[in-house]
């Protein structure tokens, strides 16, 4: 959205700056990567505002700190030194920002901050993505700190990844305040995990159309900007509401849910009366015969949980466990076809 400035429009544009909290205090100069301490970050912003010297700019800092949880370290340890981090260097950069305008995110503020629903949603399908893309995963840890220092990735060095994908995605599509450009903003090119997804313009979740471009913005030149720029949904993603009363033994101590109004995605398979929905979480709902089966375990769909007349429905004898291994194929061909 342009503003009315001096009787002329002007392009408004919110910067997002992803500040890595190995980069606050200049420690990982050895790396031969540009810092982000406060007198780096007041030259990166001046960067920008060269880049776009007639727009309206809005900075925000997004400190990446609970990415870093994610180690193996104690949660009491690392809360309190990623803290520590976080507010000394806010507190350096006021002292010479001058008049200068910034808002101070953590990271789990971002997310809440940029929350439109569906963030469980949106990292189950990230998580199922990387169990079943081969190319995704290759390039999710290539993108770990581990894999660029001739490491092997751990599930934390991934973990690190599928939410920094997940968040920055978030940042995209927000429209609390209507702007022409929404960037993110980091001393170095964008994750190639992150441009696959944008060239295979993967929905995470369901997602309204926006009206503003994306970029991510290269700033690990102090010379210029490198602007990526990042495919947003364009139309509404269809999704349909359904009620389902799912009701398991509570003695079989692993499923027992029931699920009202939730969003879903849902397929009918051709020429066999099959439903096949997806409900937050990573739940998949087959409604077949006038049965449902709930499987609550990807990795395993010979865990099914069978609802008739809304009971459970246990399974005694052969024909039921070659029922089984026939809706554990349907599941399996839904998500091949659906990745």
């Amino acid at each position: 959205m342009r503003s009315v400035f001096a009787g002329k429009t002007q392009e408004t544009i919110e910067v997002n700056m992803l500040l890595s909290m190995s980069k606050l205090n200049g420690s990982s100069a050895a790396l031969s990567v540009r810092q982000q301490t406060p007198q780096d970050c007041i030259e990166m912003m001046g960067q920008i505002e060269r880049h776009f010297p007639s727009a309206k700019i809005d900075f925000k800092f997004i400190y990446t700190d609970a990415l870093y949880l994610n180690k193996d370290e104690s949660a009491a340890k690392a809360g309190k030194r990623v803290l520590f981090q976080m507010t000394r260097h806010q507190e350096g950069f006021k002292k010479i920002a001058g008049d200068r305008d910034v808002e101070f995110l953590s990271w789990n503020q971002s997310i809440l901050d940029h929350n439109q629903g569906g963030v469980e949603s949106a990292l189950t399908a990230m998580h199922n993505r990387y169990a079943k893309d081969k190319e995704f995963a290759n390039l999710v840890e290539g993108d770990t700190l581990a894999a660029k220092r001739g490491e092997i990735p751990d599930r934390n060095d991934v973990e690190f990844i599928l939410q920094e994908l997940v968040e920055i995605e978030m940042i995209r599509r927000n429209q609390d305040e209507p702007k022409d450009k929404v960037i993110i903003a980091y001393p170095g090119p964008p994750l190639e995990s992150d441009l696959y997804l944008s060239d295979k313009k993967h929905p995470l979740g369901k997602a309204a159309p926006v009206g503003h471009q994306a970029f991510w913005a290269d700033l690990s030149k102090p010379d210029g900007v490198v602007l990526h720029e990042f495919t947003l949904p364009q139309e509404e993603e269809k999704f349909s509401i359904r009620k389902y009363a799912v009701a398991a033994s509570a003695a079989m101590g692993v499923f027992a849910a029931a699920v009202g109004g939730v969003a879903a995605w849902t397929q009918e398979e051709p020429d066999s009366g099959a439903k096949i929905t997806e409900i937050d979480g990573g739940t998949i709902v087959l409604n077949v015969d006038e049965r449902t089966v709930v499987f609550y375990d990807r990795s395993d769909l010979l865990k099914q949980v069978v609802i008739r007349d809304g009971k459970k429905v246990p399974g005694t004898n052969r024909a039921d466990f070659d029922v089984a291994l026939y809706d554990q194929k349907r599941i399996e061909t839904y998500l091949s076809q659906n990745p």
